[in-house]
C-alpha cells in the first residue's frame, strides 16, 4: 500500500472524562453542538482506561444514550471489568452516533422523550373519568 492509498482513521471527538457517580461520564457541550447531538440520541464510544503515565491501558466499545447534559453512564459490567473508579479519568473516542429522531417515526420519538422526562398532567374528576372510559372502552 502506498502512502497515497494509506487510510487515516479518526474518531469524531476524543477527549478525556472524569467519572462520576454510578459510571456517568459527560461529552463536552462544545463536541455536542458541533455534531447536533441531543438527549435521546445514541452515542457510540471507546473508552480508555489510562496508567500514571497517561498511556492506555485497556479499553472498550460502548453505546449509550445521552441524557441531560450530555451524560451517558458506562454499563456497570464494564466498570467492573476495567476497574474504573468514581473520580478517576478515562480518555474517551466518540466514533459515531444515532439520532433517533431521524430513524423513530416523529410520533413515536415524542413518546420516548415523555418517558425519559417523566412528564405528567394534573386531571380532574371529570378528566379521570373520560380517561377511564376510554382505557376501558379499548380493553373490552
Amino acid at each position: 500500500m502506498t502512502t497515497s492509498e494509506a487510510r487515516v482513521v479518526e474518531p469524531l471527538a476524543k477527549f478525556h472524562a472524569k467519572v462520576y457517580v454510578k459510571g456517568r461520564i459527560r461529552i463536552i457541550n462544545n463536541e455536542r453542538e458541533f455534531l447536533g447531538l441531543t438527549d435521546g440520541d445514541i452515542v457510540k464510544l471507546i473508552i480508555r482506561t489510562l496508567d500514571e503515565e497517561k498511556k492506555p491501558i485497556a479499553r472498550a466499545y460502548f453505546e449509550g444514550m445521552l441524557v441531560s447534559g450530555g451524560n451517558v453512564t458506562i454499563p456497570k459490567d464494564l466498570i467492573q471489568k476495567l476497574n474504573i473508579k468514581k473520580g478517576d479519568m478515562v480518555e474517551v473516542l466518540l466514533v459515531g452516533y444515532t439520532k433517533l429522531n431521524e430513524i423513530i417515526p416523529k410520533e413515536h420519538y415524542r413518546l420516548l422523550k415523555q418517558f425519559k422526562y417523566g412528564k405528567f398532567k394534573l386531571i380532574t374528576a371529570d378528566e379521570e373519568k373520560q380517561l377511564l372510559e376510554s382505557i376501558t372502552s379499548i380493553l373490552y
